[in-house]
């Protein structure tokens, strides 16, 4: 063509069909403890809570083919979650200073994940289930008001996952046999940021 991309061959038609539907109730159960601090202490306020809650994802279908039959056929199912936390919530110096804290534990059933398909017309990348996982972490945030309308804030996660039992011929599974190890997408061992807010009202 005109824009010197290369022609691809039209691909086969074919028809598919199918009747699925995907629904669950979640649910999240907390309990927590609030302590008002003395006053001429540096610590105005603790809030301490352990949760438990359940996740859920939707199955779905992956209408994008690229001319291959069996990855519009491949129709993945829901994907299920259930959290463990426990974590406490502080002020300091007069409500100037907040300092966060949590653990956290994630169970996941019926992982979705990319997979990679090859065919006549190229790759494609197809979601499929893949088995379950566990991450468990750590998440620290603090934010600071030392100013009026200015606030510093800053949050870091720390995070470990792995797979539990796998699905046979999996992405995971073939990692492992090609690779000797398979990792969860998406989930660096360490991420932070930091900022900062300045608002002002006009005179």
């Amino acid at each position: 063509d005109s824009l010197g991309f290369p022609q691809l061959p039209a691909a086969p038609g074919f028809t598919f069909a199918s009747d699925d539907s995907f629904s669950k109730t979640t649910s999240r159960l907390a309990l927590d403890y609030y302590w008002d601090a003395p006053t001429g202490t540096s610590l105005d306020s603790l809030l301490g809570y352990a949760a438990v809650s359940t996740g859920f994802k939707s199955g779905g279908y992956n209408a994008i083919a690229f001319g291959n039959p069996v990855v519009l056929q491949t129709v993945y199912g829901p994907e299920t979650n259930r959290t463990y936390e426990l974590g406490v919530k502080t002020d300091w110096l007069r409500r100037t200073v907040r300092v966060n804290a949590a653990a956290f534990l994630t169970d996941t059933d019926n992982l979705a994940a990319n997979a990679t398909v090859s065919s006549a017309f190229g790759p494609a990348f197809p979601v499929v289930n893949v088995g379950d996982a566990r991450i468990r972490g750590l998440e620290l945030e603090a934010s600071a008001t030392p100013l009026r309308g200015l606030t510093l804030f800053a949050n870091l996660t720390w995070q470990r996952g792995r797979y539990g039992s796998l699905i046979p011929g999996s992405a995971p599974v073939i990692a492992r046999a090609t690779f000797r190890r398979a990792e969860l997408p998406q989930l660096p061992d360490l991420a932070g940021s930091a900022g900062f807010t300045y608002s002002t009202l006009a005179g």
